[in-house]
C-alpha cells in the first residue's frame, strides 16, 4: 500500500497540528519517532529493520508499506504516544 507521509496530523477540529517550533506534525516524523523509540530491548535483527524502514520513511513523502510494516508502525505508535487523537489519526492515515 502506498502512503503519504508527509501527511499532517489533524487535531480534532481539523487543523493541523503543531509542534513546538510551529512547524506541522507530518505522519512521517511520528512514525519514525515511534520506530527510533522502543520501549523495551530488540535484537540486532529488529533494530536494523526498524531503522531501515524509519529510513525509507524519511527520504520520500509517498512510501510503498507492506500490511506487516503498517501494523509494526501501529504497534510503536501505541507504545510511544499516550494521546488517543495522535494514535487514531496515524491509524486512519496507515489504514489507507
Amino acid at each position: 500500500m502506498k502512503i503519504d507521509f508527509s501527511k499532517s496530523i489533524l487535531g480534532i477540529d481539523g487543523a493541523p497540528l503543531l509542534d513546538e517550533t510551529k512547524q506541522e506534525l507530518r505522519l512521517s516524523v511520528l512514525s519514525i519517532n515511534s520506530l527510533l523509540s522502543p520501549k523495551t530491548p530488540l535484537s540486532g535483527e529488529q533494530n536494523v529493520k526498524r531503522f531501515q524502514l524509519a529510513l525509507r520513511l524519511n527520504d520520500a513523502s509517498e512510501v510503498e508499506i507492506t500490511p506487516e510494516e503498517a501494523a509494526l508502525i501501529k504497534t510503536c505508535a501505541t507504545e510511544t504516544f499516550a494521546s488517543p487523537l495522535i494514535v487514531g489519526r496515524m491509524f486512519e492515515a496507515l489504514n489507507g
